[in-house]
């Protein structure tokens, strides 16, 4: 039986919600290889984009949102993302 759309919003987002665990407390390599491993359809990991947007709260700057990142920055993480200190 195919997947609902219900199924497949569900899916992505319990892969979403690991997913901003993960980013903050494993290494950007391995969040990579268990990103492509949990979501192997590339159309999945397009899709994910919509369902973690649609959880960001628009209320808050920017700068709030992403203060994890200065805590938790390293070499690996600004070549990854071409972030500078």
């Amino acid at each position: 039986m195919a997947e609902t759309q219900d199924e497949r919003a569900e899916r992505l987002a319990q892969v979403a919600v690991e997913l901003v665990a993960r980013v903050r407390d494993e290494p950007p390599d391995a969040n990579w290889r268990w990103f492509l491993s949990a979501l192997p359809d590339p159309l999945d990991r397009e899709h994910i984009a919509f369902v973690l947007a649609a959880a960001v709260p628009v209320d808050q700057p920017w700068s709030h949102l992403t203060r994890w990142r200065s805590l938790n920055l390293d070499g690996l993480v600004g070549e990854r993302f071409g972030w500078a200190r």
